[in-house]
């Protein structure tokens, strides 16, 4: 039953927390109790049981309306001009009423927030952020490095998720990271003003509001004096930059800048700390998805993602409504403080598919933890990298956790966040560290376009790889025929890494019909984790992928897509690199050209195609002047010699190709002619079907009696899957070698890049996904 406006103070408005207007029949609704000791454990449960009496709950004890469904958290959350953010939201602490202010930018609303955070952006560019892994990386590995010399046991907050965050944040700010329990003893005063109003026993609450305001005083004359300093010695860091931004006059306040400080320090120690720590406390809680992100270190993206959304560290977040207003069948008066309870809309079964299941593999469009709308936190970028470097390095080096002894959880009497003080575990370390590139192997490729849109998601193994999306934020003509697509975070953070000879998967819907086109990552160095860069040729004729992504995809539209992955990986060791292109197949072995020139190492590009009018990139690479980057357009007459150009090789030498398969064959033809062994021959193949002048052929398949007759436009997997054989598969192009099945009799036309030529030569297995029979086989299937 709707409930009415009203301008009713609510019972609880003694406390001094909350004297604000609620709606009729406020009283009657289901209680949240943030002082509930419970909560940090049961939340979740607690939270299931509201939603299932309804979208709206009495949050307490601070007598405030609170929403627990995703839109309607979300909308409230995007729409400042109904819920505003500015309001006082507790008493001031006395003695320190200045000092614990952090109003600017966190409570104010545009203009005046859009003018800060402006300003404030600059810091936390994703360009900015992802300069700074390599520190963070450096920082983490010497953390990790000190726990792992005293044994095999740890505090996981204090030794670890607590001075990862605050010495980046200090390296940032360019402050001394030696004072790291300082700063969280600062930050956690600074987020418990509410919890020091809501003690009951007046002593105890004047000695909170004493140390409360003892730190504040200390945390505002210590930036103070880094500002003093700065302003004789300007550093290339955080307070540098904003006190020159206030001596602008029109620009940032000198309060305004003190205030940011503040809050970098109170984001930087305080919250990440705990997001930290409560993901590995979702790993230890089920350590099937531990074992998975062990295995697979490419999941440390979404392991924190995930943890935001089953058990992030804040609860709720408040607004006060500027007029009266209906939502969620509520009609909120003006002045009604809300809270828009974000830990329930993660777990809202209307979004989120089994919520209450932990999974790494899920496909996490979005999660309320860092926010919504213009007060999205500002530093989510660096936390996000902070928490893939710091687990990435720890399961590089460790196997899995287990707890030693209980986690001890903040005593609080009322708090927005959830938090722990102490997170003991044990650790088994690995034999040897692993790495997160891909591994070397015999020659490789990836799947095709051609033949993704007929195939499922587990066919593909897209059901076990991260769903995202991804906003187009430029799109060029670089030839008549392909155009060139830059792809980003939609809110401005970082996107997953990937190595050079990477791909990812664009998922597209267009009416009725479902593309999935693989698309490799051309931009190999440049722009890593800003960026995703791809040329998209339009196929002639298109069955749908890439015409759609032509003439219906056009800048700020977002994508669907898989992260990437690599079955084309850049060799580790190598006399001199081969890069051999035809066509479109240029896109991967620019990612190759431009990783390997970074790294100074001998690469030789030799790129062929039919005209420059149509060719991808042609310009770019002319205009670079490169003595080591050769070009061949058929158009004037100039051909591609392979095999003499493999013969003058010097020894040692990896090749790399990708293009049509006639020149691709020639290549490992050539290779393999002259004795270069398999790892040495680098193949990602655009396509491996059936070709024109394939002859039918007959299959006889010994073990289920059948005999399956193969067309000649047909794959002899194709065939037997129409015969009710089943045959595990991966790739469907001839490059993961999960179709192979035993031949025992018969000549076999292999067009795999799996086996060796003496397993061709040998003729005693096949890949059924490309290969094919000439005349009848026999199959042990």
């Amino acid at each position: 039953m709707p409930l009415h406006a009203s301008r009713k103070t609510p019972p609880l408005a003694k406390n001094g927390l909350s004297a604000d207007p609620v709606p009729v029949g406020f009283d009657a609704l289901p209680v949240l109790d943030l002082s509930n000791p419970n909560f940090l454990v049961e939340g979740n449960r607690i939270l299931d049981e509201l939603r299932a009496k309804g979208p709206i709950c009495r949050v307490e004890p601070l007598g405030i309306l609170g929403f627990l469904r995703w839109a309607d958290c979300d909308s409230i959350l995007r729409d400042f001009k109904t819920f505003s953010v500015e309001f006082e939201r507790s008493q001031p602490v006395p003695g320190a009423e200045e000092e614990t202010k952090i109003d600017t930018l966190l409570r104010e609303d545009p203009p005046k927030h859009t003018r800060v955070r402006i300003l404030m952006q600059q810091a936390f560019t994703p360009q900015r952020v992802a300069a700074m892994e390599s520190h963070t990386r450096e920082i983490a590995h010497k953390l990790i490095d000190g726990i792992m010399a005293g044994g095999n046991e740890c505090d996981f907050l204090h030794q670890f998720t607590l001075p990862l965050p605050s010495t980046v944040m200090s390296g940032l700010l360019g402050v001394d990271s030696s004072m790291t329990e300082t700063f969280a003893r600062w930050a956690n005063s600074m987020m418990g003003v509410d919890a020091a109003h809501a003690i009951k026993d007046k002593a105890a609450r004047q000695k909170r509001y004493q140390e409360i305001a003892s730190d504040a005083k200390d945390m505002e004359a210590f930036l103070k004096e880094q500002i003093e300093e700065r302003r004789k010695l300007p550093q290339q860091d955080l307070i540098t930059y904003l006190i020159q931004a206030a001596e602008g006059g029109d620009r940032l306040t000198e309060r305004e800048a003190l205030t940011l400080m503040k809050l970098c320090l109170i984001a930087g120690n305080d919250l990440t700390t705990q997001a930290l720590t409560l993901t590995l406390d979702c790993l230890l809680e089920h350590p099937d998805q531990m074992r998975l992100l062990a295995n697979d270190l490419s999941l440390a993206v979404n392991a924190f993602e995930e943890s935001l959304r089953f058990n992030g560290p804040v609860i709720t977040l408040r607004r006060k409504a500027l007029r009266d207003t209906e939502k969620a069948g509520v009609k909120v008066p003006a002045g009604c403080i809300v809270a828009p309870v974000v830990s329930s809309a993660n777990h809202d079964e209307l979004v989120f598919e089994n919520p209450e299941v932990f999974d790494l593999r899920r496909k996490i469009p979005r999660v309320l933890s860092f926010s919504s709308g213009n007060h999205q936190c500002i530093g989510q970028a660096l936390a996000r990298l902070e928490a893939r470097v710091a687990f990435e390095e720890w399961f590089a080096r460790v196997s899995s956790f287990e707890r030693k002894g209980q986690p001890e959880l903040a005593k609080q009497k009322v708090t927005f966040v959830k938090s722990f003080t102490k997170l003991p575990v044990a650790f088994e370390r690995r034999a040897a560290k692993i790495v997160t590139a891909p591994e070397d192997s015999v020659v490789k490729q990836t799947a095709t376009a051609e033949k993704l849109a007929g195939m499922s998601d587990q066919q593909l193994g897209l059901d076990k790889r991260q769903i995202m999306t991804v906003k187009v934020a430029g799109l060029w003509d670089v030839s008549s025929t392909v155009k060139l697509f830059a792809l980003t975070h939609p809110t401005g953070g970082l996107l997953p890494r990937f190595t050079p000879g990477s791909h990812i998967v664009i998922h597209m819907r267009d009416g009725g019909k479902v593309y999935r086109n693989s698309y490799s990552l051309i931009n190999g160095g440049y722009a890593e984790g800003l960026a995703y860069f791809i040329a998209v040729q339009l196929a002639a004729p298109s069955k749908g992928g890439s015409k759609f992504l032509h003439e219906k995809v056009e800048r700020g539209s977002e994508l669907t897509i898989s992260v990437p992955a690599n079955y084309f990986p850049t060799a580790e060791h190598a006399v001199k690199h081969l890069l051999i292109a035809g066509g479109i197949g240029i896109t991967p072995l620019l990612a190759h050209r431009s990783h390997l020139r970074q790294a100074e190492e001998r690469v030789e590009l030799h790129y062929a195609f039919r005209s420059a009018e149509t060719a991808a990139f042609v310009p770019f690479l002319q205009f670079q002047g490169d003595p080591n980057v050769h070009l061949y357009d058929e158009s004037l007459g100039q051909k591609l010699d392979i095999p003499t150009l493999i013969r003058r090789q010097p020894e040692g030498t990896h090749v790399y190709t990708c293009g049509p398969s006639g020149l691709m064959d020639a290549a490992v033809n050539a290779a393999e002619a002259l004795g270069w062994p398999p790892e040495s021959i680098h193949v990602e193949r655009f396509g491996a079907g059936p070709k024109k002048g394939d002859e039918p052929f007959e299959a006889e398949c010994q073990h289920s009696g059948k005999t399956v007759d193969v067309g000649a436009v047909e794959s002899l997997l194709d065939g037997l899957e129409h015969a009710g054989i089943e045959v595990p598969f991966g790739c469907r192009a001839g490059s993961c070698g999960t179709c192979e099945v035993e031949v025992l009799a018969g000549e076999i036309i292999h067009r795999d890049s799996v086996l060796s030529a003496a397993e061709r030569a040998e003729g005693k297995k096949m890949l059924v996904c490309v290969s094919r029979g000439k005349g009848a086989l026999t199959l042990n299937v």
